[in-house]
């Protein structure tokens, strides 16, 4: 099990997505170390290999993926530091050799997707609730940014904390769509303004169709992957007709985001959270009219107060015990399928409804050790495996994790031991085998610029290291030849020197038809010669990126233009691939 920072991951992961362009995996995690058993969730973003652009270092695309991942998670960091309190945490991030990666908030109520698969239909309250909670995430990302989510969906809005309606429940948003940060920030000040406009008007309106398609959703009760799943505009149906007074409203706003010709001057993020934020009124409008109740009832309450009281205690008391006997029975079952992470949730559910219940804080415990005992089994394994495999730090690593789990065990203390011992006879040959790679590299470098002495020396270097090894001898045996062949052609060189000057100095003035030719003449003194072969292969290289570089022009301000006329046809999936291209582009 991977490691992120100071988070260790648990078992196997949740959930593994497979782009075209990356990996996405979760997991499950906590604090090492830490006595408190509170629970994270790791999310782990590893672009794929591509092929690289002309004249990019292999590997750029990859690294510049994962950045651009990082940096949207620092967007959200930031704005969440600024007031944005209905986006999720971010306790930390980095990247690891799985990839870019970020530490949240696990939340065992799950998301919007769960509810509704699960649930579906709402009132009036959930619906205010969600769409001025959803709004406001996209608004302390815009404030803080420049634009706003992008990647509205039910499984990006999760669910905060202990049971309770949806109406008053907290909302959280994850996964905002990074809108390139770093590309924006390569491109000149004019495209720079241009494609960032462009962006924050398109993921503003993505952002308020995704909104409809959420009130579709929980109203109708099921979830939507296309736009083809739905009619538009919704017409009434018995879903609709629950919503009562408040029926034709919310159709109307739902009919608003879905509309197509949707405009931002009518409708946008800050009219939304205006229109459906809850108001100083609404929220003191319960204390007010449980005042005016008690006065009411004043007068009645020794006949009708205290058979009702009693009556609703009873019922909360039922329910408590049926959500009680609800979690431990899942905790059980939990248990029993060996899926202890799941057993401590609903443990500490059961322990919410009655605490320090002693069957619930015995399945708690039990769990836990269950828990630890099966880590300590697959960090052994895992040890195990990899000491089979000569890779003697996983192994220690690993073995490591085992004794977190299981204090002084001496088989996980032997094998490492075995391991830390292998791992140290293993270094001590591999520094031997670096210091010859060194000798040699140097001596193959100084044979290459013709300096045959410090090559020799090199070569000799090599030798005291691996006695009679044929390769350095060889070397050693070719230097001292070169050397005496240079020091008989003196004219030879001189002439070879002055064609090379020349070349190198067209170069330098970007002549490269000049410094090829130049380089040519080198070559008709020095056949094959490898500094003027290189010379003559990079002035043609850059003599062909020039004549490229006006195509690329041509094909950002083409990609541009696409994404302009697609956003003008509110086609605003199409406009952000076509900025996207254009970014990639520059």
């Amino acid at each position: 099990m991977p490691a992120f920072g100071e988070f260790e991951t648990l078992g196997d992961p949740l959930v593994v997505t497979e782009e075209r362009s990356h990996v996405t995996t979760i997991w499950q995690a906590r604090k090492s170390g830490s006595s408190d058993k509170r629970l994270y969730v790791i999310k782990c973003y590893a672009p794929r290999r591509v092929g690289s652009r002309p004249g990019q270092a292999e590997g750029t695309l990859e690294r510049d993926s994962g950045l651009e991942f990082l940096e949207g998670i620092k967007q959200t960091k930031k704005a969440i530091a600024e007031g944005g309190k209905h986006l999720a945490l971010i306790h930390a991030l980095g990247t690891s050799d799985e990839g870019a990666w970020y530490a949240t908030d696990f939340y065992p109520r799950n998301n919007l997707k769960a509810w509704i698969a699960k649930r579906g239909g709402v009132g009036s309250r959930a619906l205010r609730h969600v769409v001025s909670s959803v709004a406001d995430g996209c608004l302390a990302l815009k404030r803080s940014r420049g634009y706003s989510h992008g990647n509205i969906k039910p499984a990006n809005v999760f669910l905060v904390g202990k049971p309770r309606p949806l109406r008053d429940t907290p909302l959280q948003l994850t996964d905002a769509y990074p809108a390139a940060p770093l590309q924006l920030a390569g491109l000149d000040a004019a495209d720079r303004r241009e494609v960032g406009e462009l962006l924050n008007q398109v993921t503003e309106a993505q952002d308020l169709r995704a909104i409809g398609e959420l009130i579709l959703q929980l109203v109708e009760g099921r979830l939507v992957l296309r736009t083809d799943e739905y009619n538009y505009p919704v017409d009434a149906s018995p879903a609709w007709e629950k919503l009562g007074a408040e029926s034709q409203f919310w159709r109307d706003w739902c009919n608003r985001l879905l509309d197509p010709q949707l405009s931002l001057e009518r409708v946008n993020l800050g009219t939304l959270a205006q229109k459906f934020r809850p108001s100083t009124v609404g929220a003191r409008a319960p204390l007010i009219i449980g005042l005016v109740a008690l006065v009411c009832l004043v007068g009645g309450i020794a006949y009708f107060a205290f058979p009702a009281l009693r009556k609703s205690s009873e019922q909360a008391r039922v329910n408590r015990d049926i959500e009680y006997a609800a979690a431990m029975k899942e905790g059980n079952e939990a248990y029993n399928r060996k899926d202890y992470s799941n057993a401590i949730i609903k443990a500490e559910v059961a322990l919410g409804i009655r605490k320090g219940d002693p069957d619930a804080t015995k399945l708690k415990e039990d769990a836990h050790t269950a828990l630890d005992q099966q880590n300590y089994a697959s960090a052994l394994e895992a040890a195990k495996a990899a000491f089979e495999q000569k890779d003697y730090a996983t192994a220690v690593r690993k073995a490591d994790e085992a004794l977190a789990n299981k204090k002084d065990d001496p088989a996980a203390t032997q094998l490492k031991a075995e391991a830390q011992n292998q791992k140290s006879l293993a270094e001590t040959a591999q520094k031997q085998q670096q210091d010859y790679d060194a000798a040699m590299t140097e001596a193959k470098a100084a044979y290459g610029r013709k300096e045959y002495a410090t090559a020799m020396k090199k070569a000799a270097d090599a030798l005291n290291i691996k006695k009679d090894d044929p390769t350095a001898t060889k070397l050693q045996t070719d230097a001292q030849t070169q050397k005496s062949l240079a020091e008989m052609g003196q004219k030879q060189q001189q002439d070879y020197n002055a064609a090379m000057t020349e070349a190198k100095a067209a170069y330098g003035r970007k002549e490269y038809a000049t410094a090829m030719k130049k380089a040519a003449d080198a070559l008709n003194i020095k056949k094959d010669d490898p500094t003027a072969t290189k010379l003559q292969t990079d002035a043609q290289t850059q003599k062909s990126l020039a004549e490229m570089g006006q195509k690329q022009q041509q094909d950002y301000n083409a990609a541009m233009t696409e994404a302009k006329a697609a956003y003008g046809r509110k086609e605003y999936a199409t406009a952000m691939k076509k900025a996207a291209d254009a970014l990639n582009i520059k």
